[in-house]
This record gives structure tokens, C-alpha cells and sequence, in this order.
């Protein structure tokens, strides 16, 4: 499996503002296979705060 662009497990605490795993913009052509994992969050945990986390990406496979 191929895993491209991934943010995982990430702890945000207090009062944090920002861009946190996003905005990414990835262009991938051939090798990935058909198990291809692109540009996945998982695991964020973030308390009081403000922008924009694991969003805005732009992926183009071919």
C-alpha cells in the first residue's frame, strides 16, 4: 500500500491558530497500485482552536 501526503496523529492543545496538514497540493502519476492511500487525516485531537486542518488539498493521480 502506498501512503502519500498522510497526517496522523497529531495533538494540538491551548489556543492555536493556523493551517495544520493542509493546503497540500500532490500529483502522482503511475506506481501506486489500486490500494493507494493519498493525503488521509487521522488521529487529530485540537482544543480551542481556529483555521483549517486537513483541508485545501488538491490531488491529481493518474
Amino acid at each position: 500500500m502506498s501512503s502519500v501526503g498522510n497526517t496522523s496523529d497529531i495533538n494540538v492543545g491551548g489556543s492555536n491558530s493556523g493551517n495544520i496538514g493542509s493546503g497540500n497540493s500532490i500529483n502522482i502519476q503511475g506506481g501506486l497500485g489500486h490500494n493507494a492511500s493519498v493525503g488521509n487525516t487521522t488521529g487529530v485531537t485540537a482544543g480551542n482552536n481556529c483555521g483549517s486542518i486537513g483541508s485545501g488539498n488538491s490531488i491529481n493521480m493518474k
